[in-house]
């Protein structure tokens, strides 16, 4: 049965591991290590019901590269790149694309979120887009600190096994941002 809500999630440091990411001499991305639990989330998340739409600055190929190589490209109904969207995080260009790609419209934001790592970036962009925002803390490569109201997210978790509670919490209470 699929979920009302529809969740966006980041790539990097939210699903994989971004100090481990390989590349070739073209820069191209070879290999990568998940974050712990991550794509056990995805599955469980997909299984469930649930809308997954990548949301990542990142290009193309690696997007293939990295989720091809994991067997969990599968796992995303949509894919919004920065380079297929001509716009990156926290500019709304690629959630506007995620939008498109799943044929969401205006009245569909208050049931998005969009989990990421970065309060600068996933979170900033999406409370200012109009959607839930919920960071994932755990990473030490960028700052949880929220900068300015912006980057204050809706929810924290700590690592991606609790995303899938979290969302059976709102969708049991029917929720939808205001």
């Amino acid at each position: 049965m699929t979920k009302r809500l529809v969740v966006f999630i980041d790539g990097g440091d939210t699903l994989i591991e971004e100090g481990s990411v390989r590349r070739d001499e073209n820069e191209v991305i070879i290999g990568s290590d998940a974050v712990p639990g991550a794509l056990e989330m995805l599955r469980e998340l997909k299984d469930d019901g649930y809308i997954l739409c990548l949301v990542d600055d990142v290009k193309n190929q690696d997007v293939t590269s990295v989720f091809m190589a994991n067997e969990h490209l599968d796992c995303f109904t949509a894919v919004s790149t920065m380079e297929e969207a001509g716009a990156q995080k926290p500019s709304a260009g690629i959630f506007e694309n995620a939008m498109k790609k799943l044929d969401l419209k205006e009245e569909d934001k208050k049931r998005i979120l969009m989990v990421g790592n970065s309060c600068r970036c996933d979170i900033a962009g999406a409370n200012r887009f109009g959607i839930t925002s919920v960071l994932m803390d755990w990473s030490p490569r960028h700052s949880m600190t929220p900068q300015n109201a912006d980057e204050v997210p809706d929810f924290i978790i700590h690592k991606p096994d609790e995303l899938p509670d979290l969302l059976k919490r709102l969708e049991s209470r029917n929720y939808e941002k205001h």
